[in-house]
């Protein structure tokens, strides 16, 4: 339902202001396209979510909160896990890095900060915004580095040292444990809410 309801402000946002602005590069057929495997990607796994969770409520007796934390702890960790390496890939198209100075110098910035970098890819972002970015993702060892196509082609290209200023930016959440603390705190605030849950 919220997803029906906020449609209309998604394509006056995506096709008026972000157009207006010279932002917005995404088609309509892409626009549609994209609804519809992230409604199907909803189901197939919304679905089974929702049905397990509510067999752990009724299996759970007075301390089903605690199994109820346990699972979407897990179901978290889990899809951390997976919508990098084979959701996100449904939508856009993601290629190494191709060798030269900046591939040589985000490794050398990596190196130096002790990041254990052992992919570094390209993403198509660009088919639909002119928006610019950066990511990381991964655990433990096999941390990997995405640049938006934007930084390095077209209009809003920009030079190797300020990608490497956007990479430290991102680099630097990762050295002070943000993704982590975000985690943890999302996880206690799951808790909390389960047990209250529980006491109604």
């Amino acid at each position: 339902v919220s997803t029906v309801l906020a449609l209309p402000f998604e394509v006056y946002k995506t096709f008026h202001i972000e157009k207006k602005h010279g932002f917005s590069k995404i088609t309509p057929k892409l626009f549609v396209t994209d609804k519809i495997k992230s409604l199907l990607l909803t189901f197939a796994i919304g679905g089974p979510f929702v049905a397990l969770l509510l067999k752990i409520i009724k299996w759970g007796g007075d301390h089903f909160y605690l199994y109820v934390w346990a699972f979407v702890f897990a179901f978290s960790v889990i899809m951390m896990t997976i919508v990098p390496v084979f959701i996100m890939p449904l939508f856009n198209k993601y290629e190494p890095l191709k060798e030269g100075d900046l591939k040589t110098s985000i490794y050398a910035l990596a190196d130096r900060l002790k990041y254990p970098l052992t992919k570094l890819y390209v993403v198509d972002g660009s088919k639909r915004s002119s928006h610019s970015n950066a990511y990381m993702y991964g655990f433990g060892n096999n941390k990997r580095i995405v640049l938006f196509d934007t930084l390095l082609e077209g209009d809003g290209a920009v030079k190797d040292d300020e990608v490497l200023a956007i990479l430290g930016h991102e680099l630097g959440h990762w050295k002070l444990k943000h993704t982590v603390v975000n985690f943890v705190v999302s996880q206690l605030y799951f808790g909390a809410a389960f047990y209250g849950f529980s006491l109604s």
